[in-house]
Formats: C-alpha cells, structure tokens, sequence
C-alpha cells in the first residue's frame, strides 16, 4: 500500500502499481495496446477525483481515436 498524501511524480519514481497518464500519453497507450485499465476510485480516491478522470479520458483522449 502505499502512503497517503503521495505525488504523481513520487508515484512514478516508487514504480507504483498505478499508471498516471497524461492525455497524449493515454492516447498513445491505449493505440499500442487497444485498451487502457480504468480504476477511477483506487485506493478509496474520492468520488469526484474518478469522474474527472474520467470526463478527461471522455474528452480529451477518446476523441483523438475515432477514426
């Protein structure tokens, strides 16, 4: 489990068990690998932190997929 309170870039370096993506990077991922896991509410993140995730991956990056 990690620690509260940590940052993307503490994340990052800690080789956490949870990607942080920008768009673009989502997008690129979701191109190699055809999907992108979602987990919204990880590690108990509140509601309203999972819908922004979420309205980013609506707005932001399943746009640049249409074909």
């Amino acid at each position: 489990m990690l620690p509260t309170g940590v940052t993307v870039e503490e994340m990052r370096r800690l080789n956490s068990p949870y990607a942080i993506f920008t768009p673009a990077q989502g997008v690129d991922y979701i191109k190699e690998h055809g999907t992108m896991p979602m987990s919204p509410l990880c590690g108990g993140a509140p509601p309203e932190l999972g819908w922004a995730s979420l309205r980013l991956l609506a707005d932001e990056v399943l746009p640049q997929l249409k074909g």
